[in-house]
Protein backbone atom coordinates (compact mmCIF):
# COMPACT_ATOMS: atom_id res chain seq x y z
CA UNK A 1 0.00 0.00 0.00
CA UNK A 2 3.05 2.50 0.74
CA UNK A 3 4.14 1.40 -2.67
CA UNK A 4 1.21 2.58 -4.29
CA UNK A 5 0.74 5.67 -2.23
CA UNK A 6 4.36 6.50 -3.45
CA UNK A 7 3.67 5.60 -7.18
CA UNK A 8 0.31 7.59 -7.26
CA UNK A 9 2.15 10.66 -5.83
CA UNK A 10 5.28 10.17 -8.15
CA UNK A 11 2.53 10.32 -10.90
CA UNK A 12 1.02 13.03 -9.95
CA UNK A 13 4.12 15.20 -9.38
CA UNK A 14 5.26 13.75 -13.27
CA UNK A 15 1.67 14.99 -14.36
CA UNK A 16 1.99 18.53 -12.74
CA UNK A 17 5.31 19.01 -14.00
CA UNK A 18 4.83 17.62 -17.23
CA UNK A 19 1.57 20.84 -17.38
CA UNK A 20 4.18 23.09 -16.05
CA UNK A 21 6.79 22.45 -18.78
CA UNK A 22 4.06 22.44 -21.16
CA UNK A 23 2.62 25.91 -20.37
CA UNK A 24 5.58 27.32 -19.07
CA UNK A 25 4.62 30.92 -20.13
CA UNK A 26 1.09 30.57 -17.95
CA UNK A 27 2.87 28.97 -15.10
CA UNK A 28 5.19 32.03 -15.01
CA UNK A 29 2.48 34.47 -15.40
CA UNK A 30 -0.02 33.19 -12.63
CA UNK A 31 3.55 32.98 -10.04
CA UNK A 32 4.40 36.72 -11.28
CA UNK A 33 0.86 37.51 -10.35
CA UNK A 34 0.85 36.11 -7.19
CA UNK A 35 4.30 37.49 -6.18
CA UNK A 36 3.34 41.29 -7.27
CA UNK A 37 0.51 40.58 -5.17
CA UNK A 38 2.35 39.98 -2.11
CA UNK A 39 4.71 42.77 -2.39
CA UNK A 40 1.55 45.31 -3.39
CA UNK A 41 0.12 44.27 -0.19
CA UNK A 42 3.04 43.88 2.21
CA UNK A 43 4.62 47.39 0.96
CA UNK A 44 0.93 48.93 1.69
CA UNK A 45 0.96 47.26 5.23
CA UNK A 46 4.50 48.32 6.30
CA UNK A 47 4.03 51.53 4.62
CA UNK A 48 1.58 52.41 6.70
CA UNK A 49 2.73 51.15 9.79
CA UNK A 50 5.69 52.66 9.29
CA UNK A 51 3.87 56.23 8.71
CA UNK A 52 1.61 56.09 12.02
CA UNK A 53 5.00 55.23 13.49
CA UNK A 54 6.46 58.54 12.27
CA UNK A 55 2.93 60.63 12.81
CA UNK A 56 3.33 59.36 16.59
CA UNK A 57 7.11 60.61 16.42
CA UNK A 58 6.01 64.09 15.50
CA UNK A 59 3.54 64.76 18.28
CA UNK A 60 4.46 66.20 21.52
CA UNK A 61 2.69 65.77 25.04
CA UNK A 62 1.81 68.79 26.61
CA UNK A 63 0.00 68.51 29.75
CA UNK A 64 -2.53 71.54 29.75
CA UNK A 65 -5.70 72.70 27.49
CA UNK A 66 -3.94 76.15 27.58
CA UNK A 67 -0.22 77.80 28.06
CA UNK A 68 0.83 80.99 28.07
CA UNK A 69 3.49 83.47 29.87
CA UNK A 70 3.73 87.64 30.10
CA UNK A 71 6.69 89.44 29.50
CA UNK A 72 7.67 93.36 29.66
CA UNK A 73 5.42 94.37 32.75
CA UNK A 74 6.91 95.69 35.55
CA UNK A 75 6.27 94.51 39.14
CA UNK A 76 3.33 95.88 40.29
CA UNK A 77 1.01 95.59 36.87
CA UNK A 78 2.67 91.88 36.84
CA UNK A 79 1.11 90.85 40.01
CA UNK A 80 -1.92 92.53 38.82
CA UNK A 81 -2.37 90.90 35.74
CA UNK A 82 -1.25 87.27 37.77
CA UNK A 83 -4.44 87.83 39.80
CA UNK A 84 -6.36 88.17 36.88
CA UNK A 85 -5.09 85.25 35.33
CA UNK A 86 -5.94 83.08 38.50
CA UNK A 87 -9.58 84.47 38.18
CA UNK A 88 -10.56 84.08 34.17
CA UNK A 89 -14.31 82.43 34.33
CA UNK A 90 -13.41 79.74 32.09
CA UNK A 91 -10.22 78.53 33.71
CA UNK A 92 -11.10 75.49 36.16
CA UNK A 93 -7.08 74.78 37.33
CA UNK A 94 -4.48 77.23 37.12
CA UNK A 95 -0.94 77.16 37.64
CA UNK A 96 1.86 79.87 37.85
CA UNK A 97 5.58 79.46 37.49
CA UNK A 98 8.61 81.60 37.89
CA UNK A 99 11.81 79.58 36.30
CA UNK A 100 15.26 80.57 36.25
CA UNK A 101 18.58 79.07 34.08
CA UNK A 102 21.04 78.47 36.61
CA UNK A 103 24.72 77.22 36.49
CA UNK A 104 25.70 73.99 38.46
CA UNK A 105 28.59 74.76 40.48
CA UNK A 106 28.35 72.11 42.87
CA UNK A 107 30.87 68.73 43.43
CA UNK A 108 27.67 66.30 43.00
CA UNK A 109 28.50 63.40 40.88
CA UNK A 110 26.27 62.36 37.87
CA UNK A 111 24.67 59.20 37.36
CA UNK A 112 26.28 56.36 35.54
CA UNK A 113 23.16 56.68 33.57
CA UNK A 114 23.30 60.44 32.82
CA UNK A 115 27.26 60.05 32.48
CA UNK A 116 26.46 56.89 29.06
CA UNK A 117 24.05 59.91 27.85
CA UNK A 118 26.08 62.57 28.09
CA UNK A 119 29.17 60.00 26.88
CA UNK A 120 26.85 59.08 23.36
CA UNK A 121 26.73 62.78 23.04
CA UNK A 122 30.61 62.90 22.91
CA UNK A 123 30.41 65.19 26.00
CA UNK A 124 32.60 65.10 29.07
CA UNK A 125 31.61 67.50 32.64
CA UNK A 126 34.85 66.57 34.57
CA UNK A 127 36.03 70.04 35.18
CA UNK A 128 33.37 72.25 37.16
CA UNK A 129 32.78 75.22 34.27
CA UNK A 130 31.36 72.30 32.40
CA UNK A 131 29.04 71.39 34.94
CA UNK A 132 25.07 71.06 33.38
CA UNK A 133 22.40 73.99 34.28
CA UNK A 134 20.04 73.90 37.06
CA UNK A 135 16.11 75.03 35.94
CA UNK A 136 14.92 75.98 39.22
CA UNK A 137 11.05 76.19 38.99
CA UNK A 138 9.05 78.38 41.67
CA UNK A 139 5.72 77.10 42.06
CA UNK A 140 2.39 79.56 42.64
CA UNK A 141 1.52 77.67 46.41
CA UNK A 142 -1.09 76.04 46.23
CA UNK A 143 0.40 74.05 43.04
CA UNK A 144 3.63 73.70 45.17
CA UNK A 145 1.53 71.91 48.14
CA UNK A 146 -0.16 70.02 46.16
CA UNK A 147 3.34 68.61 44.30
CA UNK A 148 5.02 68.82 47.79
CA UNK A 149 1.92 66.26 48.92
CA UNK A 150 2.71 63.99 46.04
CA UNK A 151 6.41 63.67 46.75
CA UNK A 152 5.95 63.81 51.01
CA UNK A 153 8.18 67.02 50.86
CA UNK A 154 7.41 68.64 54.35
CA UNK A 155 6.71 72.36 53.70
CA UNK A 156 8.05 73.34 57.21
CA UNK A 157 11.44 73.13 55.16
CA UNK A 158 10.30 75.60 53.50
CA UNK A 159 9.67 78.65 55.68
CA UNK A 160 13.20 78.88 56.70
CA UNK A 161 15.82 81.88 55.53
CA UNK A 162 17.60 79.33 53.10
CA UNK A 163 16.46 78.93 49.86
CA UNK A 164 14.95 74.86 49.54
CA UNK A 165 13.73 72.58 46.44
CA UNK A 166 12.72 69.60 45.52
CA UNK A 167 15.43 67.85 43.06
CA UNK A 168 13.56 65.91 40.40
CA UNK A 169 16.23 63.09 40.18
CA UNK A 170 14.58 60.64 37.59
CA UNK A 171 13.62 61.89 34.17
CA UNK A 172 12.66 59.95 30.80
CA UNK A 173 14.89 61.09 27.44
CA UNK A 174 13.27 61.30 24.31
CA UNK A 175 16.14 60.29 21.58
CA UNK A 176 14.27 59.80 18.48
CA UNK A 177 11.57 56.92 18.76
CA UNK A 178 14.03 55.87 21.75
CA UNK A 179 12.73 56.52 25.53
CA UNK A 180 15.27 56.54 28.15
CA UNK A 181 14.70 56.55 32.08
CA UNK A 182 17.63 58.12 33.64
CA UNK A 183 18.59 59.21 36.90
CA UNK A 184 20.12 62.37 37.17
CA UNK A 185 22.39 62.85 40.36
CA UNK A 186 24.31 59.45 42.49
CA UNK A 187 23.48 59.11 45.50
CA UNK A 188 21.27 61.96 46.29
CA UNK A 189 19.57 62.71 49.56
CA UNK A 190 17.56 64.67 51.29
CA UNK A 191 19.85 67.79 53.11
CA UNK A 192 22.20 67.57 50.72
CA UNK A 193 23.47 71.00 49.08
CA UNK A 194 23.67 71.93 45.54
CA UNK A 195 25.99 75.59 44.69
CA UNK A 196 24.57 77.31 42.05
CA UNK A 197 25.31 80.86 40.08
CA UNK A 198 23.94 82.45 37.04
CA UNK A 199 27.47 82.40 35.40
CA UNK A 200 30.76 82.22 36.26
CA UNK A 201 31.23 86.09 37.62
CA UNK A 202 28.03 86.19 39.58
CA UNK A 203 27.32 85.46 43.43
CA UNK A 204 26.86 81.44 44.06
CA UNK A 205 24.49 80.44 46.51
CA UNK A 206 23.74 77.32 48.22
CA UNK A 207 20.37 75.35 47.60
CA UNK A 208 19.17 72.79 49.86
CA UNK A 209 17.59 69.65 48.77
CA UNK A 210 14.63 69.05 50.72
CA UNK A 211 13.26 66.17 49.46
CA UNK A 212 14.55 63.81 46.34
CA UNK A 213 11.50 62.91 43.71
CA UNK A 214 11.09 60.68 41.32
CA UNK A 215 7.53 61.75 40.89
CA UNK A 216 7.15 63.42 37.35
CA UNK A 217 5.36 66.46 37.75
CA UNK A 218 2.03 66.90 36.00
CA UNK A 219 3.01 70.65 35.04
CA UNK A 220 6.16 69.44 32.84
CA UNK A 221 6.09 67.38 29.89
CA UNK A 222 6.21 63.83 30.13
CA UNK A 223 9.86 63.49 28.32
CA UNK A 224 12.66 65.59 27.91
CA UNK A 225 15.05 65.53 24.65
CA UNK A 226 17.66 68.01 27.04
CA UNK A 227 19.94 65.79 29.15
CA UNK A 228 21.93 68.60 29.85
CA UNK A 229 19.52 70.31 32.62
CA UNK A 230 18.58 69.12 36.33
CA UNK A 231 15.12 70.16 37.48
CA UNK A 232 14.81 71.97 40.93
CA UNK A 233 10.70 72.23 42.44
CA UNK A 234 10.49 74.76 44.87
CA UNK A 235 8.05 77.49 46.45
CA UNK A 236 8.10 81.57 45.88
CA UNK A 237 9.48 82.28 49.19
CA UNK A 238 12.53 80.11 48.30
CA UNK A 239 12.31 82.10 44.77
CA UNK A 240 12.56 85.37 46.64
CA UNK A 241 15.29 83.85 48.45
CA UNK A 242 17.44 83.32 45.27
CA UNK A 243 17.14 86.82 43.81
CA UNK A 244 18.10 88.65 47.13
CA UNK A 245 20.92 86.07 47.05
CA UNK A 246 21.81 86.51 43.58
CA UNK A 247 21.17 89.59 42.44
CA UNK A 248 18.19 88.36 39.96
CA UNK A 249 16.78 90.83 37.88
CA UNK A 250 13.14 90.83 36.98
CA UNK A 251 13.93 90.58 33.48
CA UNK A 252 16.60 87.30 34.43
CA UNK A 253 13.50 85.64 34.95
CA UNK A 254 10.57 83.52 32.52
CA UNK A 255 7.20 83.93 33.71
CA UNK A 256 4.62 80.93 32.58
CA UNK A 257 1.18 79.57 33.46
CA UNK A 258 -1.08 76.69 32.57
CA UNK A 259 -4.26 76.14 32.23
CA UNK A 260 -6.91 73.21 32.93
CA UNK A 261 -10.38 73.87 30.95
CA UNK A 262 -13.25 72.80 29.28
CA UNK A 263 -13.89 75.44 27.63
CA UNK A 264 -10.29 76.49 25.61
CA UNK A 265 -11.41 78.55 22.98
CA UNK A 266 -13.23 80.93 25.81
CA UNK A 267 -10.11 80.87 27.50
CA UNK A 268 -8.30 81.69 24.98
CA UNK A 269 -10.66 84.62 23.93
CA UNK A 270 -10.56 86.19 27.40
CA UNK A 271 -6.72 85.90 27.61
CA UNK A 272 -7.14 87.86 24.35
CA UNK A 273 -9.06 90.96 25.77
CA UNK A 274 -6.76 90.46 28.82
CA UNK A 275 -3.95 92.07 26.79
CA UNK A 276 -5.77 94.72 25.05
CA UNK A 277 -6.59 95.96 29.32
CA UNK A 278 -2.32 95.50 29.62
CA UNK A 279 -0.88 97.11 26.29
CA UNK A 280 2.51 97.92 28.23
CA UNK A 281 3.55 94.29 27.54
CA UNK A 282 2.91 90.75 26.15
CA UNK A 283 0.96 88.20 27.29
CA UNK A 284 1.43 85.43 25.14
CA UNK A 285 -0.65 82.27 24.70
CA UNK A 286 -0.87 78.78 22.88
CA UNK A 287 -4.37 76.40 22.78
CA UNK A 288 -2.72 73.20 23.50
CA UNK A 289 -6.50 71.55 23.38
CA UNK A 290 -6.96 73.06 19.88
CA UNK A 291 -3.59 71.45 18.46
CA UNK A 292 -4.49 68.28 20.16
CA UNK A 293 -8.04 68.21 18.28
CA UNK A 294 -5.91 68.96 14.63
CA UNK A 295 -3.51 66.02 15.62
CA UNK A 296 -6.26 63.68 16.59
CA UNK A 297 -8.67 64.76 13.62
CA UNK A 298 -5.26 64.52 11.57
CA UNK A 299 -4.48 61.04 13.06
CA UNK A 300 -7.39 59.57 11.79
CA UNK A 301 -7.72 60.95 8.69
CA UNK A 302 -4.30 59.44 8.16
CA UNK A 303 -5.44 55.71 9.71
CA UNK A 304 -8.76 56.01 7.38
CA UNK A 305 -6.28 57.09 4.45
CA UNK A 306 -3.65 54.16 4.87
CA UNK A 307 -6.05 51.69 6.13
CA UNK A 308 -8.77 52.11 3.35
CA UNK A 309 -5.20 51.92 0.79
CA UNK A 310 -4.14 48.59 2.13
CA UNK A 311 -7.93 47.45 1.99
CA UNK A 312 -8.17 48.55 -1.75
CA UNK A 313 -4.34 46.80 -2.31
CA UNK A 314 -5.95 43.83 -1.11
CA UNK A 315 -9.50 44.02 -2.82
CA UNK A 316 -7.20 44.12 -5.79
CA UNK A 317 -5.09 41.37 -5.31
CA UNK A 318 -8.01 39.19 -4.44
CA UNK A 319 -9.85 40.15 -7.56
CA UNK A 320 -6.25 39.56 -9.67
CA UNK A 321 -5.67 36.19 -7.74
CA UNK A 322 -8.84 34.50 -8.58
CA UNK A 323 -8.58 35.95 -12.59
CA UNK A 324 -5.42 34.17 -13.06
CA UNK A 325 -6.55 31.42 -11.21
CA UNK A 326 -9.78 30.56 -13.29
CA UNK A 327 -8.19 31.72 -16.95
CA UNK A 328 -5.79 29.08 -15.88
CA UNK A 329 -8.34 26.23 -14.60
CA UNK A 330 -10.53 27.29 -17.93
CA UNK A 331 -7.55 26.87 -20.48
CA UNK A 332 -6.64 23.42 -19.12
CA UNK A 333 -10.16 22.48 -19.30
CA UNK A 334 -8.91 19.49 -22.60
CA UNK A 335 -6.46 18.33 -19.91
CA UNK A 336 -8.03 17.53 -16.89
CA UNK A 337 -11.02 16.12 -19.18
CA UNK A 338 -8.38 13.69 -20.52
CA UNK A 339 -7.41 12.62 -17.10
CA UNK A 340 -10.95 11.99 -15.78
CA UNK A 341 -11.34 10.10 -19.33
CA UNK A 342 -8.37 8.25 -18.20
CA UNK A 343 -9.88 7.26 -15.10
CA UNK A 344 -7.99 9.36 -12.43
CA UNK A 345 -9.82 9.42 -9.65
CA UNK A 346 -11.44 12.63 -7.92
CA UNK A 347 -9.26 11.70 -4.82
CA UNK A 348 -6.31 12.02 -6.57
CA UNK A 349 -7.34 14.92 -8.76
CA UNK A 350 -7.99 16.75 -6.08
CA UNK A 351 -4.38 16.20 -4.17
CA UNK A 352 -2.98 16.60 -7.76
CA UNK A 353 -4.61 19.84 -7.36
CA UNK A 354 -3.44 20.27 -3.69
CA UNK A 355 0.20 19.98 -4.57
CA UNK A 356 0.43 22.38 -7.84
CA UNK A 357 -1.29 25.31 -4.92
CA UNK A 358 1.74 24.49 -2.67
CA UNK A 359 3.80 24.90 -5.06
CA UNK A 360 2.79 28.05 -6.29
CA UNK A 361 2.40 29.25 -2.78
CA UNK A 362 6.21 28.08 -1.62
CA UNK A 363 7.42 29.50 -5.09
CA UNK A 364 5.62 32.69 -4.44
CA UNK A 365 7.00 32.58 -0.81
CA UNK A 366 10.75 32.08 -2.00
CA UNK A 367 10.68 34.68 -4.42
CA UNK A 368 8.56 36.82 -3.40
CA UNK A 369 9.83 37.27 0.46
CA UNK A 370 13.16 38.59 -0.73
CA UNK A 371 11.85 41.05 -3.19
CA UNK A 372 8.98 41.96 -0.89
CA UNK A 373 12.36 42.70 1.54
CA UNK A 374 14.15 45.07 -0.27
CA UNK A 375 10.69 46.85 -1.45
CA UNK A 376 10.01 47.77 2.16
CA UNK A 377 13.62 48.58 3.48
CA UNK A 378 13.69 51.09 0.48
CA UNK A 379 10.51 53.17 1.74
CA UNK A 380 12.15 52.65 5.23
CA UNK A 381 15.25 54.56 3.82
CA UNK A 382 13.06 56.77 2.57
CA UNK A 383 11.16 58.06 5.86
CA UNK A 384 14.32 57.73 7.43
CA UNK A 385 14.82 61.64 5.91
CA UNK A 386 13.43 62.89 8.48
CA UNK A 387 12.18 60.51 11.03
CA UNK A 388 14.25 57.78 12.63
CA UNK A 389 13.40 54.69 14.43
CA UNK A 390 14.56 50.91 14.08
CA UNK A 391 13.77 48.99 11.10
CA UNK A 392 11.40 46.54 12.09
CA UNK A 393 9.74 44.03 9.71
CA UNK A 394 6.08 43.12 9.12
CA UNK A 395 6.14 39.59 10.23
CA UNK A 396 2.53 39.69 10.99
CA UNK A 397 1.49 41.03 8.24
CA UNK A 398 3.47 38.64 6.09
CA UNK A 399 1.19 36.04 8.14
CA UNK A 400 -1.70 37.14 6.87
CA UNK A 401 -0.67 37.27 3.33
CA UNK A 402 0.52 34.25 3.32
CA UNK A 403 -2.68 32.58 5.01
CA UNK A 404 -4.84 34.95 2.80
CA UNK A 405 -3.11 33.85 -0.81
CA UNK A 406 -3.21 30.31 0.77
CA UNK A 407 -7.16 30.70 0.80
CA UNK A 408 -7.77 32.00 -2.32
CA UNK A 409 -5.49 30.10 -4.45
CA UNK A 410 -7.94 27.28 -2.85
CA UNK A 411 -11.26 28.88 -3.21
CA UNK A 412 -10.93 29.75 -6.77
CA UNK A 413 -9.18 26.78 -7.61
CA UNK A 414 -12.50 25.67 -6.24
CA UNK A 415 -14.88 27.93 -7.84
CA UNK A 416 -13.01 27.15 -11.02
CA UNK A 417 -13.45 23.52 -10.92
CA UNK A 418 -16.95 23.43 -9.76
CA UNK A 419 -17.63 25.65 -12.92
CA UNK A 420 -16.31 22.71 -14.82
CA UNK A 421 -18.10 19.62 -12.57
CA UNK A 422 -20.80 19.44 -15.31
CA UNK A 423 -18.54 19.09 -18.50
CA UNK A 424 -19.15 16.02 -21.17
CA UNK A 425 -15.94 14.86 -21.08
CA UNK A 426 -16.07 13.82 -24.70
CA UNK A 427 -17.58 17.12 -25.59
CA UNK A 428 -15.07 19.03 -24.18
CA UNK A 429 -12.25 16.91 -25.56
CA UNK A 430 -13.59 17.89 -29.21
CA UNK A 431 -14.38 20.99 -28.95
CA UNK A 432 -10.62 21.96 -26.82
CA UNK A 433 -9.64 19.80 -30.22
CA UNK A 434 -10.70 21.91 -32.75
Amino acid sequence: KANQVAGSWRQRSQIRAKNMKRSRHRYYATLFSLMISMVLFMTAYSFSTFIAQAFSMAQGEIPADVTGGMSGYKQPERDTIREQLSRLPSAEEFLYMESVTLQDHSTAVYSDQLQQLLDEQGQHFDEPQQRLSFEVIALDDQSFARYAEEVNASMEDFTGSDAQAILLNKLTCKKENTFTDYRLLENAEKGMTLQAAMDKRSYETAIHVAAVSEVHPWFLPANVDDIHTIYLITNEQSMRILKKQLHLTQDMLSMNFQYRSSQPYALENELTQLQSQHPSGTIFKSNIRALKERQNQLSLFLNVFLYGFVALILLVSAANIYNTISTGIALRRREFAMLKSIGITPRAFRAMIRMEIMQYLGRTMLFGIPLTLLVIYGVYAVLQRNFTFAFAFPWQGLLFIILLLAALLFMSMRLALHAMKHDNLMETIRQESI
